[in-house]
């Protein structure tokens, strides 16, 4: 009898124990799915570009690429050593400006 009650308590004191702690692989799925959750509301928020609306658009890398080539229809050709990328970049370039730095003939 005594050992089926000190049995009895054993199991009802591990069973309580492991309720309280959670095993160390739901502790880890928790975590990721937080990670997870944070990932996802950082992803919807929108960008400080489209929160605030900018008075002049500048055109660096890619953007500056397309902007030549909708402006002039080919690829840069600078002339004078004119570093068109700096200048884009650090303010707004007009077509104007493109033109006459990558294609003047036309």
């Amino acid at each position: 009898m005594f050992s089926f009650f000190t049995y009895f308590l054993l199991s009802a004191l591990l069973l309580s124990a492991s309720c309280r702690q959670p095993s160390m692989d739901t502790s880890k799925a928790d975590r990721i799915l937080r990670e997870i959750e944070m990932e996802t509301e950082l992803e919807n928020q929108l960008s400080r570009a489209r929160r605030v609306p900018a008075g002049e658009v500048r055109a660096c890398g890619r953007r500056l690429l397309l902007f030549v080539w909708s402006t002039c229809g080919e690829p840069c050709t600078p002339q004078e050593d004119m570093d068109i990328a700096t200048v884009c970049c650090t303010t707004q370039c007009t077509p104007s400006y493109i033109k006459q730095a990558c294609c003047p003939e036309k």
